[in-house]
């Protein structure tokens, strides 16, 4: 019973890693098929990757207008306008994709602050 019990919890182990260490190696590619899904559950994945990657770079720092946003491990910034929105972030990041068809090379983490840094600059740092 003992040895059913342990290998039950090594496959759940096994399972729970591979699922998180393939979370980390997301594409942008894969993050726009979330995004472009028809599948309400995609579409939430897609929305909730990019909530995540702004709630893990807000600052405290305000300007006029808005939010300062810095990821740590880059050192990229952007400031976010008062009245934008996590949607309104997820169509910018679809459009910037879809302009520029090398961003389909990179990984959906720098894709996502690539494309807030070119689209919401800090010009008032």
């Amino acid at each position: 019973m003992n040895n059913v019990l342990l290998a039950a919890l090594f496959l759940i182990f096994g399972l729970s890693w591979s699922q998180t260490s393939h979370s980390m190696d997301l594409s942008s590619s894969q993050l726009m098929a979330s995004c472009s899904s028809a599948q309400s559950e995609e579409q939430a994945f897609c929305i909730g990757y990019i909530g995540g990657v702004l709630a893990g770079s807000k600052t405290t720092q305000k300007i006029s207008g808005g939010t300062v946003f810095k990821h740590s491990a880059s050192g990229v910034s952007w400031c976010k306008p008062e009245k934008q929105n996590l949607i309104e972030a997820t169509n910018i990041i679809v459009k910037f994709f879809h302009g520029n068809k090398s961003n389909d090379k990179t990984n959906a983490l720098m894709l996502v602050i690539g494309a807030l840094e070119i689209e919401w600059p800090c010009d008032n740092k």
